[in-house]
């Protein structure tokens, strides 16, 4: 037994482009799915001018997924309609459901339902799965985006740089230049403002000049009895 849904009104409040969409939709009820009313849905709903959401291609309506209606605090009414043999008043209350937008509890809310294209690999995300880069100001998805080690700032890869010192992905704000030799590192790399390579030369070079003094005065302690004894050979 078919029956098919006039046309629902739905007003689709969408970020950049509010209108209202007109949704062709058939009821499908199939009597043979009777004996397994409270186990499998009896019934589906078809789109017969589907347009899905841009995150789900199964989800054709708010409330509906994979041609099942998501009945909510219907469920008991329609399945009791149905064993009692009112069919008209479960198309009645199926129709109900379709036509009345529940915010609280959609599989794919109005506001996402066109979505928001990833602005580097132009993958189609919901509002719930954006990631916004603070330096470029655009909307990311989770593969293009990532965070700075330093500052914990969420940005997208192409604003991050890689420290060349421990590997780490930083921020633009978070790299520095060295005041010795100007490469730039992240913050966290710096000590007082000198990169480790530099770090590492300034102290080898401290050593070098630590052990010449003393090298020079283990020489002059060695001459001294050399001339002491050559003084004793001339005395006798």
């Amino acid at each position: 037994m078919q029956k098919s849904l006039g046309t629902a009104k739905s007003e689709n409040n969408l970020k950049k482009n509010s209108r209202k969409r007109k949704i062709l939709i058939k009821i499908q009820l199939e009597l043979k799915k009777f004996s397994s009313l409270y186990t499998a849905s009896p019934y589906h709903v078809i789109a017969l001018s589907p347009n899905p959401a841009a995150t789900d291609e199964t989800v054709t309506h708010p409330h509906v997924s994979n041609e099942t209606l998501c009945e909510g605090d219907g469920c008991v009414a329609i399945r009791t309609a149905l064993e009692q043999g009112r069919l008209s008043d479960f198309f009645t209350m199926v129709r109900s459901i379709l036509t009345t937008y529940n915010p609280d509890s959609p599989y794919v809310a109005l506001i996402d339902w066109c979505g928001e294209p990833c602005y580097d690999c132009g993958y189609v995300m919901s509002r719930d799965d954006i990631y916004y880069c603070i330096f470029c100001e655009h909307d990311y998805c989770q593969e293009c985006s990532t965070y700075c080690r330093c500052c914990d700032e969420g940005c997208c890869v192409g604003c991050a740089e890689q420290c060349p010192h421990c590997e780490d992905q930083v921020c633009t704000n978070c790299m520095q230049e060295c005041a010795e030799c100007n490469s730039t590192c992240c913050s966290s790399c710096l000590e007082d403002n000198i990169c480790p390579n530099c770090k590492e030369e300034m102290e080898n070079e401290n050593e070098e000049q630590e052990c010449k003094p003393s090298e020079t005065k283990q020489d002059g302690n060695s001459s001294q009895p050399e001339a002491s004894e050559t003084e004793i050979k001339l005395a006798s």
